[in-house]
């Protein structure tokens, strides 16, 4: 009999891999994993084998390389030995799809269980399937349910306030996040990361270091959200709180600029020189944005 993963390997992966609340999906939660940000303690593990982990394994990190091919043969490999584990059928299926076999993806996602539990994973890969295709009703719709098949978790409604957000409905998503804050127990994670989210839509300078600090320490906030916090501090003039959201965040050129304008406003005309001299210039989005930044200097 082969040995068992225990649960907490997958969160480990997971972690190591960079998908987190603020992947594309929105969910990272597996079967058989440590319970995410808001979720029940009491829902019931698998297990999985050692074969099936290694090899979702190199899938996730050939998908973060791009390699979508390869990455597909190998989430193949895992659920050949996973027993039809949820989460990697349904990881298999998004990679299908952006793949451009959205046909093959969703005759695999109708295989998944959609009762109990699980059924959260198989909605959410619904509704990053749907989002991928500018298909709003049906992806509001998925999130909907993978909210209704697992109110505890805050995977559904991050993602479902993020796709309002961006769709221009701000209400609806503030609705969302206060629904989720509300059932969600004091302290944490999940409530921690919804009045972040409120935080950032109603633009709330005063409270969002705040809300960004508390993320932090009870949830892994993801890069996304933080440059968001970053951002938004900087717009309510209060760049030194700005610089400090952004030290959690790794050094990337993609927001070097973003880094720049903080330390500037923030009057740190050291540490903006630094990083001016240290990024190389033909891997700055933005060359003009650098130039000025040299005149402010």
């Amino acid at each position: 009999m082969r040995p068992a993963i225990r649960p907490a390997l997958w969160l480990a992966l997971l972690c190591a891999t960079g998908t987190g609340l603020g992947s594309g999906c929105g969910h990272t939660q597996m079967s058989g994993s440590a319970p995410a940000a808001g979720q029940n303690p009491r829902r019931p593990a698998s297990y999985v084998s050692p074969f099936a982990y290694e090899w979702f394994v190199r899938a996730e990190l050939l998908r973060a390389k791009g390699r979508l091919g390869p990455a597909i043969e190998a989430y193949r490999r895992a659920l050949a030995d996973a027993e039809d584990d949820p989460y990697v059928l349904c990881r298999l299926a998004t990679a299908l799809d952006e793949a451009g076999a959205r046909q093959d993806a969703e005759a695999l996602l109708a295989e998944a269980p959609v009762a109990g539990p699980p059924s959260e994973t198989v909605w959410l890969a619904h509704a990053e399937i749907a989002s991928r295709h500018a298909e709003l009703p049906a992806a509001l719709s998925a999130y909907e349910r993978a909210e209704s098949a697992a109110p505890w978790s805050a995977h559904a409604p991050l993602a479902l306030a993020k796709l309002l957000r961006t769709n221009g409905q701000p209400e609806r998503a503030v609705a969302v996040l206060q629904r989720f804050e509300a059932r969600s127990l004091p302290g944490s994670a999940g409530a921690a990361l919804a009045r972040l989210e409120l935080a950032l839509l109603r633009q709330d300078g005063e409270g969002l270091f705040t809300a960004a600090q508390a993320s932090l320490r009870v949830a892994r906030s993801g890069q996304e959200r933080l440059l968001r916090t970053a951002q938004a501090l900087l717009d309510a003039g209060r760049p030194a709180l700005a610089a400090r959201i952004l030290q959690a965040v790794p050094a990337d050129p993609a927001h070097a600029e973003l880094r720049l304008r903080v330390l500037i406003a923030a009057g740190d005309f050291t540490a903006a020189e630094a990083l001016l001299t240290s990024t190389d210039p033909d891997r700055l989005a933005d060359l003009p944005n650098m130039a000025r930044a040299y005149l402010a200097l």
